[in-house]
């Protein structure tokens, strides 16, 4: 969804007088009309919470005087912990993200990890409409660059349940979707992002982890 979409939502529930609130949003960066048009809607919204630091003081930054902002989290985070349960192979889990460009490079990385660490690979997607020709295309690729050496890269079932499961499971996740490093840390299991997308690098930050991989 756009921010134009958004910003639209607010318009109208100002325009009928009913109450608005932003919750546990990611907002940013934004450019400095979109800056301009945030800070001219949002000065109308009664309640914001933010997920991560960034958003916030960038909220914080716009000085809205009529708003209450808070720090929140992701609600992705407030659910039942899942625990690690490793299974009989150890794997990576990767998620590439649909709308990102195929990068060899990283690929290149991912398959350098596995073969370092002898784990199959398992990539899956976190939305089917969007992700599941970067899947496909990258499980090719990884394919081609390790099966001389015995490991094996396979496509998991990418219901809800299905993901909670395989990060659990895995032994390191890898993603440029967020809410696959949020489930990976919240069942302690080590996580790298990867892409150019502010959302993983702000929640790596807020998460004490390491950076992640460039695109």
């Amino acid at each position: 969804r756009s921010l134009t979409y958004y910003l639209t939502l607010l318009s109208i529930a100002h325009a009928y007088s009913i109450p608005t609130m932003l919750y546990a949003n990611g907002i940013g960066p934004l450019t400095s009309a979109s800056l301009a048009r945030c800070r001219r809607l949002l000065s109308s919204v009664d309640v914001i919470t933010l997920r991560d630091t960034d958003s916030y003081r960038l909220i914080r930054s716009m000085n809205l005087p009529h708003t209450k902002v808070l720090l929140g989290a992701d609600p992705v985070l407030s659910l039942p912990s899942t625990p690690a349960t490793p299974g009989p192979t150890p794997y990576l889990a990767l998620f590439p993200k649909g709308n990102a460009p195929h990068q060899t490079a990283t690929l290149q990385a991912v398959a350098d990890i596995a073969k370092t660490h002898h784990l199959d690979i398992i990539l899956a997607s976190m939305s089917r409409a969007e992700d599941t020709t970067s899947v496909h295309r990258a499980a090719s690729y990884l394919s081609r660059l390790l099966s001389p050496h015995a490991l094996h890269v396979t496509i998991a079932s990418s219901t809800p349940r299905a993901i909670v499961r395989l990060i659990a499971r895995s032994t390191l996740v890898i993603s440029n979707r967020l809410h696959a490093l949020i489930l990976a840390f919240r069942s302690g299991i080590p996580c790298v992002g990867f892409g150019t997308d502010p959302k993983i690098f702000s929640f790596l930050r807020d998460a004490a982890l390491s950076p992640s991989y460039p695109p």
